[in-house]
């Protein structure tokens, strides 16, 4: 995984810090991991980026900025990592990271179910009938 990662592999990155620095706690090589996020994020990998924003969300070996965290996977979605979509969709649905929008919200959904996540499928239909009109009421 070092060499994907050394060689500019999009996810080669990502999975070596999973092997070096697992789970949500710091560890040892959270400090070497972040600096490798970091930089791959830099170089536009997306996927390094929604990464780096899990570990500002979970507070791993950063101080805990949910702000920051929420930035990041949402610049992840609109790099190309498409099941950051998801949390991003739900994010703005929410209210977390960013001001509650749900047509936004909605907006990242969709780009997500679109790319093939079906759990964004699945959180934009449910949107979608949360946000649709009910039925007219009968006039007396």
């Amino acid at each position: 995984m070092k060499i994907a990662c050394d060689s500019g592999t999009p996810l080669g990155c990502v999975s070596y810090t999973r092997i070096i620095d697992p789970g949500e706690a710091a560890t040892p090589e959270t400090p070497r991991a972040l600096e490798i996020l970091r930089t791959a994020c830099e170089r536009r990998n997306p996927a390094a980026c929604s990464a780096l924003g899990n570990y500002y969300g979970y507070g791993k070996g950063v101080p805990r900025d949910f702000d920051k965290s929420m930035a990041l996977i949402e610049a992840a979605c609109v790099g190309g990592d498409f099941s950051s979509c998801l949390a991003t969709g739900l994010s703005y649905q929410k209210g977390l990271g960013h001001p509650k929008d749900l047509l936004k919200a909605q907006q990242f959904l969709t780009r997500g179910c679109e790319a093939g996540e079906r759990m964004a499928c699945a959180a934009s239909e449910r949107l979608r009938q949360e946000l649709a009109p009910g039925p007219e009421p009968k006039p007396r």
